[in-house]
Protein backbone atom coordinates (compact mmCIF):
# COMPACT_ATOMS: atom_id res chain seq x y z
CA UNK A 1 0.00 0.00 0.00
CA UNK A 2 2.98 2.41 0.86
CA UNK A 3 4.86 1.30 -2.65
CA UNK A 4 1.45 2.59 -4.19
CA UNK A 5 1.22 5.93 -2.64
CA UNK A 6 5.02 6.68 -2.83
CA UNK A 7 4.12 5.72 -7.03
CA UNK A 8 1.31 7.74 -6.82
CA UNK A 9 2.88 10.57 -5.04
CA UNK A 10 5.79 10.75 -7.66
CA UNK A 11 3.20 10.20 -10.59
CA UNK A 12 1.55 13.06 -9.22
CA UNK A 13 4.97 15.22 -9.10
CA UNK A 14 5.79 14.29 -12.73
CA UNK A 15 2.42 15.54 -13.58
CA UNK A 16 3.19 18.77 -11.66
CA UNK A 17 6.35 19.05 -14.12
CA UNK A 18 5.01 18.51 -16.94
CA UNK A 19 1.98 20.83 -16.45
CA UNK A 20 4.56 23.70 -15.55
CA UNK A 21 6.74 22.90 -18.64
CA UNK A 22 3.43 22.48 -21.08
CA UNK A 23 2.64 26.04 -19.36
CA UNK A 24 6.12 27.37 -20.15
CA UNK A 25 5.57 26.55 -23.56
CA UNK A 26 2.26 27.70 -24.31
CA UNK A 27 3.20 31.10 -22.47
CA UNK A 28 5.45 31.93 -25.23
CA UNK A 29 4.38 34.58 -27.98
CA UNK A 30 4.65 33.91 -31.52
CA UNK A 31 5.86 37.13 -32.36
CA UNK A 32 7.48 38.24 -35.96
CA UNK A 33 9.79 41.10 -36.89
CA UNK A 34 10.05 42.50 -40.02
CA UNK A 35 13.23 44.28 -40.90
CA UNK A 36 13.20 47.36 -43.07
CA UNK A 37 15.48 45.45 -45.92
CA UNK A 38 17.87 42.18 -46.32
CA UNK A 39 20.46 41.89 -43.83
CA UNK A 40 22.79 44.66 -43.06
CA UNK A 41 25.27 45.60 -40.51
CA UNK A 42 22.58 47.01 -37.76
CA UNK A 43 20.29 44.71 -37.71
CA UNK A 44 22.64 42.38 -35.94
CA UNK A 45 21.10 43.66 -32.34
CA UNK A 46 18.24 41.96 -33.07
CA UNK A 47 19.96 38.12 -33.55
CA UNK A 48 22.25 38.99 -31.35
CA UNK A 49 19.10 39.22 -28.78
CA UNK A 50 17.83 36.38 -30.42
CA UNK A 51 20.37 33.94 -29.76
CA UNK A 52 21.31 35.49 -26.27
CA UNK A 53 17.87 34.47 -25.15
CA UNK A 54 16.76 37.93 -24.49
CA UNK A 55 13.64 37.52 -26.60
CA UNK A 56 12.76 33.84 -24.95
CA UNK A 57 13.24 35.68 -21.04
CA UNK A 58 9.95 37.83 -21.86
CA UNK A 59 8.28 34.99 -23.23
CA UNK A 60 8.69 35.93 -27.05
CA UNK A 61 9.03 33.37 -29.40
CA UNK A 62 10.62 35.50 -31.89
CA UNK A 63 10.74 34.84 -35.55
CA UNK A 64 12.69 37.64 -37.86
CA UNK A 65 12.00 38.49 -41.54
CA UNK A 66 14.38 40.07 -44.04
CA UNK A 67 11.87 43.23 -45.52
CA UNK A 68 11.70 44.89 -49.10
CA UNK A 69 11.77 48.61 -47.39
CA UNK A 70 9.77 50.22 -44.69
CA UNK A 71 6.79 50.81 -46.71
CA UNK A 72 6.39 47.50 -47.36
CA UNK A 73 6.73 46.18 -43.81
CA UNK A 74 4.53 48.89 -42.28
CA UNK A 75 1.93 47.41 -44.28
CA UNK A 76 2.59 44.43 -43.25
CA UNK A 77 2.20 45.62 -39.60
CA UNK A 78 -0.68 47.57 -40.75
CA UNK A 79 -2.52 44.08 -41.87
CA UNK A 80 -1.54 42.04 -39.46
CA UNK A 81 1.21 39.72 -41.55
CA UNK A 82 3.45 40.91 -39.20
CA UNK A 83 3.36 41.86 -35.50
CA UNK A 84 6.31 44.26 -35.69
CA UNK A 85 8.53 46.28 -38.15
CA UNK A 86 11.84 47.66 -37.64
CA UNK A 87 11.38 50.50 -40.12
CA UNK A 88 11.70 54.30 -40.47
CA UNK A 89 9.50 56.37 -38.19
CA UNK A 90 9.39 59.73 -40.41
CA UNK A 91 7.67 57.01 -43.31
CA UNK A 92 5.49 55.49 -40.90
CA UNK A 93 4.57 58.62 -39.75
CA UNK A 94 3.71 60.03 -43.46
CA UNK A 95 1.60 56.38 -43.79
CA UNK A 96 -0.41 56.57 -40.67
CA UNK A 97 -1.61 60.26 -41.18
CA UNK A 98 -2.49 58.84 -44.65
CA UNK A 99 -4.75 56.55 -42.87
CA UNK A 100 -2.40 53.30 -41.99
CA UNK A 101 -3.52 52.11 -38.58
CA UNK A 102 0.19 51.95 -37.02
CA UNK A 103 2.13 53.80 -34.67
CA UNK A 104 5.79 53.92 -33.74
CA UNK A 105 6.26 52.37 -30.34
CA UNK A 106 9.95 52.70 -29.80
CA UNK A 107 12.61 54.99 -31.18
CA UNK A 108 16.14 52.95 -31.93
CA UNK A 109 18.17 55.63 -34.49
CA UNK A 110 16.23 58.62 -33.44
CA UNK A 111 18.58 60.72 -36.52
CA UNK A 112 17.83 60.37 -39.95
CA UNK A 113 20.91 58.54 -42.16
CA UNK A 114 18.88 59.43 -44.90
CA UNK A 115 21.70 60.07 -47.75
CA UNK A 116 22.13 60.54 -51.30
CA UNK A 117 24.68 58.22 -52.14
CA UNK A 118 27.03 58.05 -54.72
CA UNK A 119 30.57 56.66 -55.89
CA UNK A 120 32.80 59.97 -55.56
CA UNK A 121 33.74 59.14 -59.60
CA UNK A 122 30.48 60.41 -60.38
CA UNK A 123 31.19 64.01 -58.94
CA UNK A 124 28.25 64.85 -57.00
CA UNK A 125 29.17 66.96 -53.82
CA UNK A 126 26.56 69.27 -53.67
CA UNK A 127 22.39 68.93 -54.02
CA UNK A 128 22.58 70.90 -57.38
CA UNK A 129 25.15 68.35 -58.88
CA UNK A 130 21.96 66.10 -58.73
CA UNK A 131 20.69 68.26 -61.85
CA UNK A 132 20.50 66.02 -65.17
CA UNK A 133 21.72 62.47 -63.01
CA UNK A 134 20.13 59.54 -62.13
CA UNK A 135 19.00 57.97 -58.85
CA UNK A 136 18.57 55.04 -58.63
CA UNK A 137 16.15 53.31 -55.50
CA UNK A 138 13.27 50.67 -54.56
CA UNK A 139 9.57 52.40 -54.57
CA UNK A 140 9.50 50.57 -50.74
CA UNK A 141 12.03 52.36 -49.47
CA UNK A 142 11.86 55.34 -46.83
CA UNK A 143 14.57 56.85 -48.87
CA UNK A 144 12.07 56.89 -51.70
CA UNK A 145 9.67 57.70 -50.27
CA UNK A 146 10.74 60.88 -48.79
CA UNK A 147 13.07 62.11 -51.47
CA UNK A 148 10.71 64.68 -52.89
CA UNK A 149 11.64 66.61 -49.13
CA UNK A 150 15.14 66.59 -49.91
CA UNK A 151 14.75 68.15 -53.12
CA UNK A 152 12.24 70.68 -51.97
CA UNK A 153 14.73 70.86 -49.30
CA UNK A 154 17.62 71.82 -51.25
CA UNK A 155 15.60 73.94 -53.67
CA UNK A 156 15.80 71.59 -56.80
CA UNK A 157 12.40 70.79 -58.56
CA UNK A 158 11.63 66.84 -59.36
CA UNK A 159 11.90 67.39 -63.11
CA UNK A 160 15.49 67.89 -62.83
CA UNK A 161 16.52 64.53 -61.34
CA UNK A 162 15.54 61.15 -62.76
CA UNK A 163 14.17 58.65 -60.12
CA UNK A 164 14.48 55.21 -61.44
CA UNK A 165 12.15 52.97 -58.94
CA UNK A 166 13.67 49.71 -59.60
CA UNK A 167 13.66 46.13 -57.28
CA UNK A 168 15.47 46.38 -54.08
CA UNK A 169 17.71 44.01 -54.63
CA UNK A 170 18.74 45.78 -57.97
CA UNK A 171 19.15 49.53 -57.39
CA UNK A 172 22.61 49.53 -55.48
CA UNK A 173 23.85 47.31 -58.67
CA UNK A 174 22.81 49.68 -61.03
CA UNK A 175 24.84 52.41 -59.58
CA UNK A 176 27.90 50.24 -59.41
CA UNK A 177 27.77 49.15 -63.34
CA UNK A 178 26.98 53.06 -64.46
CA UNK A 179 23.19 52.76 -65.46
CA UNK A 180 22.71 54.85 -62.30
CA UNK A 181 24.39 57.82 -60.77
CA UNK A 182 23.30 57.77 -57.01
CA UNK A 183 20.96 55.80 -54.85
CA UNK A 184 18.89 56.71 -51.66
CA UNK A 185 19.84 54.91 -48.63
CA UNK A 186 20.52 55.19 -45.18
CA UNK A 187 24.31 56.25 -45.17
CA UNK A 188 25.68 53.17 -43.00
CA UNK A 189 24.22 50.78 -44.59
CA UNK A 190 24.77 52.10 -48.24
CA UNK A 191 28.65 52.39 -47.49
CA UNK A 192 28.42 48.58 -46.32
CA UNK A 193 26.76 47.39 -49.11
CA UNK A 194 28.66 49.41 -51.91
CA UNK A 195 31.69 48.31 -49.98
CA UNK A 196 30.83 44.63 -50.59
CA UNK A 197 30.01 45.62 -54.27
CA UNK A 198 33.96 46.60 -54.48
CA UNK A 199 32.99 51.02 -54.08
CA UNK A 200 34.66 52.43 -51.01
CA UNK A 201 35.31 55.86 -51.93
CA UNK A 202 31.67 57.55 -51.55
CA UNK A 203 30.36 60.97 -51.13
CA UNK A 204 27.03 61.54 -49.25
CA UNK A 205 24.58 64.25 -49.44
CA UNK A 206 22.69 64.01 -46.26
CA UNK A 207 18.72 64.58 -45.58
CA UNK A 208 19.21 65.97 -42.09
CA UNK A 209 22.19 69.02 -43.17
CA UNK A 210 19.52 69.69 -45.80
CA UNK A 211 17.22 71.12 -43.06
CA UNK A 212 14.70 67.75 -43.69
CA UNK A 213 15.18 66.64 -39.59
CA UNK A 214 13.70 63.61 -39.16
CA UNK A 215 13.61 60.62 -36.94
CA UNK A 216 15.13 57.56 -38.35
CA UNK A 217 14.11 53.47 -37.55
CA UNK A 218 11.92 52.24 -34.91
CA UNK A 219 9.64 49.66 -33.76
CA UNK A 220 6.47 50.22 -35.37
CA UNK A 221 3.07 48.19 -34.34
CA UNK A 222 -0.83 48.01 -35.57
CA UNK A 223 -2.75 50.29 -33.43
CA UNK A 224 -4.89 47.04 -32.76
CA UNK A 225 -1.47 45.44 -31.53
CA UNK A 226 -0.64 48.58 -29.34
CA UNK A 227 -4.05 48.83 -27.55
CA UNK A 228 -5.18 45.14 -27.21
CA UNK A 229 -1.54 43.42 -26.41
CA UNK A 230 0.13 45.96 -24.17
CA UNK A 231 1.73 43.52 -22.05
CA UNK A 232 2.95 41.98 -25.08
CA UNK A 233 4.39 45.15 -26.78
CA UNK A 234 6.27 46.13 -23.17
CA UNK A 235 7.82 42.90 -23.46
CA UNK A 236 8.70 43.22 -26.93
CA UNK A 237 10.49 46.33 -26.34
CA UNK A 238 12.28 44.95 -22.89
CA UNK A 239 14.11 42.58 -25.00
CA UNK A 240 14.77 44.79 -27.76
CA UNK A 241 16.21 47.42 -25.60
CA UNK A 242 18.44 44.98 -23.63
CA UNK A 243 19.55 43.58 -27.07
CA UNK A 244 20.78 46.94 -28.22
CA UNK A 245 22.23 47.71 -25.21
CA UNK A 246 24.12 44.39 -25.38
CA UNK A 247 25.39 45.07 -29.56
CA UNK A 248 26.53 48.71 -28.26
CA UNK A 249 29.23 46.94 -26.00
CA UNK A 250 29.99 43.88 -27.78
CA UNK A 251 29.52 44.89 -31.73
CA UNK A 252 32.09 41.65 -32.53
CA UNK A 253 29.62 38.95 -30.87
CA UNK A 254 26.77 40.86 -32.67
CA UNK A 255 28.58 40.92 -35.88
CA UNK A 256 29.02 36.99 -35.67
CA UNK A 257 25.44 35.97 -34.37
CA UNK A 258 24.00 38.33 -37.66
CA UNK A 259 26.71 35.51 -39.56
CA UNK A 260 26.08 32.30 -37.66
CA UNK A 261 21.90 33.13 -39.20
CA UNK A 262 23.63 34.05 -42.86
CA UNK A 263 26.36 32.21 -43.73
CA UNK A 264 26.75 33.75 -46.92
CA UNK A 265 28.04 36.79 -44.75
CA UNK A 266 31.37 34.74 -44.28
CA UNK A 267 34.34 37.15 -44.27
CA UNK A 268 31.87 40.54 -44.31
CA UNK A 269 32.63 40.81 -40.90
CA UNK A 270 34.91 44.09 -40.97
CA UNK A 271 32.10 45.83 -43.31
CA UNK A 272 28.84 44.52 -41.10
CA UNK A 273 30.94 45.80 -38.34
CA UNK A 274 31.66 49.21 -39.46
CA UNK A 275 28.02 49.76 -40.31
CA UNK A 276 27.01 48.42 -36.87
CA UNK A 277 29.01 50.97 -35.05
CA UNK A 278 28.52 53.82 -37.48
CA UNK A 279 24.87 53.42 -36.68
CA UNK A 280 25.07 53.36 -33.11
CA UNK A 281 26.78 56.63 -33.02
CA UNK A 282 23.14 57.63 -33.71
CA UNK A 283 21.39 55.44 -31.39
CA UNK A 284 20.85 57.51 -28.07
CA UNK A 285 22.11 54.95 -25.37
CA UNK A 286 19.89 54.88 -22.07
CA UNK A 287 20.18 57.76 -19.84
CA UNK A 288 19.41 60.31 -22.69
CA UNK A 289 16.88 62.96 -21.80
CA UNK A 290 17.16 61.03 -18.57
CA UNK A 291 14.98 58.33 -19.80
CA UNK A 292 15.10 55.26 -20.71
CA UNK A 293 16.34 53.81 -23.88
CA UNK A 294 13.76 53.98 -26.67
CA UNK A 295 12.07 56.48 -25.43
CA UNK A 296 11.59 59.04 -27.93
CA UNK A 297 11.52 63.08 -27.61
CA UNK A 298 8.27 65.24 -28.29
CA UNK A 299 10.90 68.14 -29.52
CA UNK A 300 12.08 65.77 -31.84
CA UNK A 301 8.54 64.34 -33.06
CA UNK A 302 7.63 68.42 -33.63
CA UNK A 303 10.83 68.93 -35.81
CA UNK A 304 9.66 65.97 -37.88
CA UNK A 305 6.09 66.81 -38.03
CA UNK A 306 7.30 70.13 -39.02
CA UNK A 307 9.55 68.75 -41.93
CA UNK A 308 6.89 66.59 -43.32
CA UNK A 309 4.18 69.50 -43.54
CA UNK A 310 6.40 71.73 -44.91
CA UNK A 311 7.96 68.76 -47.41
CA UNK A 312 5.81 65.92 -47.62
CA UNK A 313 2.09 67.74 -47.47
CA UNK A 314 1.78 66.19 -44.28
CA UNK A 315 -1.95 67.56 -43.16
CA UNK A 316 -1.31 70.37 -40.85
CA UNK A 317 -2.29 70.03 -36.85
CA UNK A 318 -1.79 66.17 -37.59
CA UNK A 319 -1.50 65.07 -33.80
CA UNK A 320 1.96 63.86 -32.42
CA UNK A 321 0.01 60.98 -30.09
CA UNK A 322 -1.76 59.83 -33.27
CA UNK A 323 2.09 59.10 -34.96
CA UNK A 324 4.01 57.40 -32.09
CA UNK A 325 3.70 56.83 -28.47
CA UNK A 326 6.16 56.14 -25.08
CA UNK A 327 3.72 54.01 -23.23
CA UNK A 328 6.05 50.71 -23.46
CA UNK A 329 9.20 52.55 -22.30
CA UNK A 330 9.96 50.94 -18.81
CA UNK A 331 10.59 54.20 -16.16
CA UNK A 332 14.12 52.89 -14.28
Amino acid sequence: MKFIEKLSMSAVAIMATLAVSVSGALAADKVTLRTDWTVVGYHAPFYLGLDKGFYSDEGLDLQIEEGKGSATGISLVANGRDTFTFADAATSAKMTAEGSPTEVVMGIIQRSLLSVVSPKDRNIKTPKDLIGKVVASCGSTGGSVLFPAFLDATGLNKSEVTLVNTDCSAYFPLVVQGRADATISYYPAAMGIFGRLGVHDLNSLSFWDAGVKLPAHGIVASKETADTKKDLVTRFVAATAKSWTYARANPDEAVESLMKHFPLLAGKAESLKSELVLTMQFVPPAGTYDKPFGWQSPKDWDEAIHALTTYMGMKPGTPPSSLYTNEFIKEN
